[in-house]
């Protein structure tokens, strides 16, 4: 309950302040903290403490389930959205095949079940898939000139991501020492609890968002909504049946499949001249609609 009241509060004052210059420079300070230390300890702890048979299932669901949903919207969002300008198909494209898959879900998962780690594991595999995804939709769809090749700036992304960091020593460290090492274990569980209770915080950044973004409805941004909340969803139900996942694992699959698209999506619209205001609006259109459904998940998927 303490969970959802600080979230609740944290979220109005994003939703009052968010116009105001100084909620853009706290979003920023939020933004660091959250990527250089929360999803980072996180993910060490998961992976340091994670059954390898599990980790494998679900590192397979997500690729599954991104992978799955970014091809289809390449393939049917052009069709679908043909009256746009190549700007507006490669937003919509992004928006709807790269999800928040971090400051949302982590918290959520937090607040829902107590357990973040799954978020941070499925975040780290995302990041990983965008920073490769990214580049192929932006050579399509935008009008930008850009001097970087494909795997240089993949490269470049991936050495700038600390998740990659942290996915890496957790691997490390699985393999080099035991998952019940006493002092090793008490550390990471410390650093890993302190790290998922900070991720309270980026519900500021959803009211900031929000309040910036409003709600707006047109055809681009249902579409949007349907891979969202429609398309990967299912796509994630189809893996976690064949994989056999269940409890928190499958509730962290399909509350991650159901986020809304990544406000990064708008740093990529800006940077490389795609449409940043069609994102933005599906951003605000189903961020609200993904927390409803997340919550409806706790209730029908329970774990020990």
């Amino acid at each position: 309950m303490a969970r959802v009241v600080t979230a609740a509060v944290l979220f109005a004052i994003g939703l009052y302040t968010g116009y105001s210059e100084d909620a853009g420079r706290l979003s920023k300070a939020i933004s660091r903290l959250l990527l250089w230390f929360s999803l980072p300890f996180i993910l060490l702890h998961k992976v340091y403490t994670v059954d390898p048979a599990t980790a494998i299932k679900y590192t397979m669901l997500v690729v599954v389930s991104v992978v799955g949903s970014l091809v289809t919207a390449v393939v049917g969002i052009p069709r679908l959205l043909r009256e746009l300008p190549a700007s507006g198909i490669g937003a919509a494209i992004l928006a709807a095949g790269i999800h928040n898959s971090a400051f949302l879900p982590i918290p959520l998962m937090l607040i829902l079940y107590g357990d973040a780690g799954p978020a941070a594991l499925y975040s780290a595999i995302v990041n990983i898939i965008s920073v490769i995804a990214v580049p192929i939709v932006v050579g399509m769809y935008s009008e930008k000139e850009t001097e970087e090749d494909t795997v240089k700036r993949i490269t470049r992304s991936l050495s700038r991501f600390p998740p990659f960091y942290a996915l890496v020593a957790g691997i490390a460290l699985r393999t080099l020492l035991p998952s019940d090492c006493g002092p090793v274990y008490a550390l990471l569980e410390i650093l890993g609890r302190m790290a998922a209770e900070l991720t309270i915080s980026s519900f500021y950044l959803v009211g900031a968002v929000l309040a910036v973004s409003g709600l707006a409805v047109d055809r681009p941004t249902l579409v949007i909504a349907a891979w969202r909340l429609i398309v990967e969803p299912l796509l994630a139900v189809g893996a976690s049946i064949a994989l056999g996942l269940e409890g928190v694992w499958l509730a962290g699959a399909l509350i991650e499949a159901c986020m809304p698209p990544a406000t990064m999506n708008i740093v990529f619209a800006i940077t490389y001249g795609l449409d940043e205001k069609l994102v933005a609006r599906a951003i605000g259109f189903t961020m609200p609609l993904s927390i409803v459904v997340a919550v409806l998940i706790r209730l029908f998927v329970v774990a020990p």
